[in-house]
């Protein structure tokens, strides 16, 4: 029975593994497009400025104008930066997953008498059975390419 037990906190750790390394990937293709992002982003804000203080030369003067556009593009870092603050805080405050293996082992431990004679009456197949069943949950749980 304790190798049971093993055996599915083996598999819960190789499946939180995996998840993580999804994560982990999914997180070097945001850090790798990041840059780029933030460049179109801030190119379209200096048009967005420039367009803004071509308006307002219309009807101020130059640096009134310029003192207005740095106004509203101070005010526009300001939002960005607690938008950021908000997801990362939100992030940080994530509780990990819980893996409840009690159900699992409850279920076992029903069936671990009466397995347990038939695996000593047929060696041969139950050694054919478990090399199916970790072929099995090898293609379906830990070979996620």
């Amino acid at each position: 029975m304790d190798l049971l037990v093993i055996a599915l906190k083996a598999l819960a750790a190789q499946q939180a593994l995996q998840t993580t390394r999804n994560t982990a990937r999914g997180g070097l293709m945001a850090a790798a497009l990041a840059p780029v992002g933030i460049g179109i982003f801030l190119i379209g804000v200096g048009f967005l400025g420039y367009a803004c203080y071509a308006v307002l030369l219309e009807s101020l003067s130059p640096a009134a104008s310029a003192l207005i556009v740095a106004a509203g593009m101070f005010l526009l870092t300001l939002c960005i930066a607690l938008a950021m603050w908000l997801v990362f805080e939100g992030a940080r405050n994530t509780p990990a997953p819980d893996l409840d293996l009690e159900p699992m082992l409850a279920l076992f431990e029903k069936s671990a008498d009466k397995m347990g004679d038939e695996i000593k009456n047929n060696p041969a197949s139950s050694l054919m059975l478990a090399a199916l069943a970790g072929a099995f949950v090898y293609v379906a749980f830990l070979n996620k390419r």
